[in-house]
């Protein structure tokens, strides 16, 4: 059941033109439903990790 709603919610996604190949998308749910979304970008992660180290060391 669960693989059939991913399925058809990724088939939604392709036609409407939201997924681009090649590129990885984060699946999540929200609310009882499937959700994509794209992954934070390398930046931000990088800039997060040093936002929670910073923290770390005031405490």
């Amino acid at each position: 059941m669960i693989q059939k709603e991913l399925l058809n919610a990724l088939r939604r996604w392709i036609i409407e033109g939201k997924v681009e190949a090649g590129k990885p998308m984060v699946i999540d749910t929200f609310d009882g439903q499937i959700v994509f979304r794209q992954p934070l970008a390398d930046e931000e992660k990088v800039n997060g990790v040093e936002e929670r180290k910073r923290r770390k060391e005031k405490v």
